[in-house]
């Protein structure tokens, strides 16, 4: 039987391949395509495209995987879902297998280790760092495009002990490797959170972002659409850090559970929610889909609230006053002030590749690493930037 569509050469992106969708208006659809353009010469990202027939004008991608893994292949199965099979670069007889299934509302990707031949090969110490890059670039209704990024920002929400709390709400502190008047400290594009249970980590003098001391008090990570209608989310029970980063993109990424089994039994898990802007629906859905997620509060702050943050630790200009040169590159929609890059700038234990221009040279050791390890999340983070 076949479960894909083949490639359709007039679009843009040509998807490698399209999942047959058996019920378009209630399941998401699902493609795998390539962005050449992100990732520097003769590097390709490979991409889930998800469109959701339930929110207008989302289509979303997340990268798979932005981690020490090769993309092999993929493949549609029945019931519109995928599978992809990517290589472990430190391991290479390991398989990342991740199977991608839609469902009214929402989209679960689980990742299982295999070995590439069974007789072949040890199974490693410790299981992979998976890192999903999710994108809202190409989402009409929810793209930061035409307006400065830091609009974006105020459309981004966690839940705290104030319930859902849009992030220009949280105190975010610069980013370290930046100077304080840097534009993009002013205020800063982007920062990471931990959860309740956790300290806050100290970020290093070169580190790509800075921890808020603002924490989360359960494992959500979403945005609103531009008319405040709707929102979209990324969800799991197991998350150590969750962070918003530079090209529309948030990452929430899960421990391999159960974190007692042996790795070929432990599965890699987190889902995709979209649906009318209602926090606590949103809240249920995670309880009924991820029982052991730590429950929060949905609170009552109105979807377009902009209460003044309390006890800003930078003092950093207001969004507000973001100022117009930061406009969008009309091909890309990136940022036009966003840092030129023409390779990955990439942030991993082994140093910082491609480091961007304006980061001085001696800041190109990854000093932050410790504090990212400490959380055993995020500690090969990357940011890509298109080219302006």
């Amino acid at each position: 039987m076949t479960f894909a569509a083949p490639a359709q050469t007039p679009a843009s992106p040509a998807p490698l391949v399209t999942a047959i969708n058996p019920d378009p208006a209630r399941l998401p659809t699902l493609a795998v395509w390539e962005d050449d353009k992100s990732g520097g010469p003769g590097r390709k990202l490979t991409m889930v495209a998800t469109t959701f027939p339930n929110v207008p004008g989302l289509t979303c991608d997340s990268w798979c995987y932005e981690s020490e893994v090769d993309f092999l292949a993929a493949r549609g199965l029945d019931g519109g879902r995928l599978e992809l099979r990517h290589r472990l670069r430190a391991s290479p007889h390991m398989l990342l297998v991740t199977t991608v299934t839609p469902e009214p509302g929402a989209v679960e990707f689980a990742a299982r280790l295999v070995l590439e031949n069974e007789r072949a090969g040890e199974w490693p110490a410790q299981p992979p760092f998976v890192n999903l890059c999710w994108q809202l670039r190409r989402a009409p209704t929810f793209t930061s495009a035409l307006e400065p990024y830091p609009e974006f920002i105020k459309r981004c929400f966690i839940f705290t002990e104030r319930g859902r709390t849009f992030l220009h709400e949280t105190t975010r502190r610069r980013i370290p490797v930046r100077a304080p008047d840097d534009r993009y400290n002013n205020p800063p594009w982007v920062q990471m959170y931990v959860g309740t249970w956790q300290d806050v980590p100290v970020a290093a003098t070169n580190s790509w972002a800075d921890y808020s001391p603002d924490r989360y008090t359960t494992t959500v990570i979403g945005t609103i659409s531009r008319d405040g209608k709707y929102l979209a989310a990324l969800a799991n029970d197991s998350a150590t850090m969750m962070a918003q980063a530079w090209h529309d993109c948030l990452h929430n990424n899960p421990q391999w559970q159960p974190a007692d089994a042996p790795l070929s039994e432990r599965t890699w898990r987190l889902k995709i929610y979209a649906m009318a802007n209602d926090p606590s629906a949103l809240l249920a859905r995670v309880a009924k889909d991820f029982p052991k997620a730590r429950s929060a509060a949905a609170g009552a702050s109105p979807m377009n609230s902009s209460p003044v943050a309390a006890s800003r630790e930078s003092a950093a200009p207001s969004v507000g006053k973001q100022v117009a040169a930061l406009s969008r590159d009309a091909a890309t929609g990136a940022p036009r002030g966003a840092p030129p890059v023409s390779t990955a700038a990439t942030y991993q234990t082994n140093g910082i590749r491609d480091n961007p221009p304006h980061v001085p040279r001696r800041t190109r050791r990854a000093a932050h690493v410790p504090a990212l390890v400490a959380l055993g999340q995020l500690h090969r983070l990357r940011r890509v930037a298109a080219d302006r």
